[in-house]
């Protein structure tokens, strides 16, 4: 399927999500390291089971989880070491998702795709 005809069909049949997104915690006046607060973003996205060969993209371990996929044409965050992000949490079907890997289809259609795992038991 070529990546405009995925971003219409996102558009389409997109459903509301909540992400859940926390900023880098910081050091008080004194010291000491105060998380920031999560914030909960409602996006538009369709879900759908993550297959076999999209979960080798994931470390060997990993592969195990309860996986999703994600289409949106919201930006969504993975974990970065760099810039101190944690990586969003989906929340589908009352399970929590952690984003692991995005592919941005920004230049070839406006939208993102991203691979999940569940989190938590």
């Amino acid at each position: 399927m070529k990546p405009e005809t995925i971003a219409r069909v996102a558009k389409r049949y997109s459903k509301p999500v909540v992400i859940q997104r926390s900023k880098p915690g910081a050091h008080d006046e004194h010291g000491r390291w105060k998380e920031a607060p999560t914030e909960e973003i409602s996006i538009d996205a369709v879900v759908q089971p993550a297959r076999g060969k999209e979960l080798q993209r994931l470390p060997e371990g990993r592969r195990t989880s309860e996986s999703i996929k994600v289409y949106t044409t919201t930006p969504l965050f993975s974990a970065e070491v760099e810039d101190q992000n944690q990586p969003d949490i989906l929340v589908w079907q009352g399970k929590k998702y952690q984003i692991e890997t995005i592919d941005n289809w920004e230049e070839y259609g406006d939208y993102y795709k991203a691979l999940a795992l569940k989190v938590g038991t």
